[in-house]
């Protein structure tokens, strides 16, 4: 526990390793009465005197301890199996303990927000009468459903009841024009999809494939429409690597964040510096730099949230 609390704020950790630590301290709560805590002492070294007493040698002497004293279960049938990832703690523990040694399979998490999936005439018919579950399909993903003559037939979103069609229509902006899906791009229709029905989207893919332009439309469509009041852009000052660096910009927070990527972009996409400055004035675009959003509160405000690399 002393430990988990030094990671935790620990200025000179990484911060998904201080996450974790807070994590695991929430878990250990949750489950306090599942678990054994056995604490290290002098009187369990002293009976694995021939084990190396550093922090590896100690959970070895521990667990050899609370298996002869039979602390760790009360029923001897019961399976113990010792988890470990580090490879080092794998030799040793398979040396000495007389039970199962094994690694922890993390799998790689491969979403992607949709899933494509073959079915025969038979199993479409299936599933549009609502008699076809599809597996491992999570709420708000997307099914791009692709017929025995490889045909996309149609593409649905699970609601965690049913499956939906794709809403979408065209957001109709005065700076953007007219913003809909390309025609025949079922990655910018589920994007557009989920902008409509998620308080949170996120897009991903090549440059060019339309995520700012959709992203960017979607929220001008709304703050034209007076369904928000504002538009808060949160943007990332790093250089792009290797390239040189011009050195200080003159100017306040605003100008500086103009002469950088986000203000080339949102510059070309609004038809120039002039419009996007009005708009700032206006207080109807606020930018701010990736290093201020930590404690920035939106809670009250009607504003529409963009981050240009989540």
């Amino acid at each position: 526990m002393q430990e988990l609390e030094k990671i935790k704020v620990s200025q000179n950790k990484d911060v998904r390793i201080k996450h974790t630590a807070r994590t695991l301290l929430h878990l250990l709560d949750e489950h306090i009465n599942e678990y054994i805590c056995l604490i290290y002492t002098d009187n369990i070294s002293n009976n694995f005197a021939y084990l190396e007493l550093n922090n590896d040698g100690k959970i070895i002497a521990s667990i050899l301890y609370a298996l002869d004293k039979r602390i760790l279960t009360e029923n001897s049938e019961d399976k113990i199996i010792f988890y470990t990832n580090d490879l080092a703690m794998k030799q040793l523990a398979s040396a000495f303990l007389p039970i199962e040694v094994k690694s922890i399979i993390i799998k790689p998490d491969n979403y992607t927000g949709y899933k494509d999936i073959d079915l025969s005439d038979e199993e479409l018919a299936l599933l549009y009468e609502g008699h076809l579950n599809l597996p491992n399909i999570q709420i708000n993903e997307y099914v791009n459903i692709w017929d025995c003559r490889g045909d996309r037939v149609d593409t649905l979103c699970w609601t965690g009841s049913e499956f939906r069609p794709l809403k979408y229509k065209t957001f109709e902006s005065d700076w953007f024009g007219n913003i809909k899906p390309y025609k025949d791009d079922i990655f910018q229709a589920m994007a557009a999809d989920s902008l409509l029905n998620n308080q949170i989207t996120m897009l991903r893919g090549p440059s060019g494939a339309g995520k700012s332009h959709l992203a960017l439309g979607y929220l001008f469509y709304l703050l034209e429409h007076n369904r928000i009041d504002k538009i808060i852009v949160f943007c990332n000052t790093v250089a792009t690597r290797n390239a040189a660096k011009l050195g200080y910009y003159p100017g306040d927070k605003n100008e500086k964040l103009l002469d950088a990527q986000i203000g080339n972009m949102l510059s070309s996409k609004l038809g120039g510096q002039e419009a996007v400055l009005r708009l700032i004035e206006e207080n109807k675009l606020i930018l701010l730099p990736m290093s201020d959003i930590r404690g920035y509160d939106t809670s009250g405000m009607n504003a529409g949230i963009y981050i240009t690399e989540a």
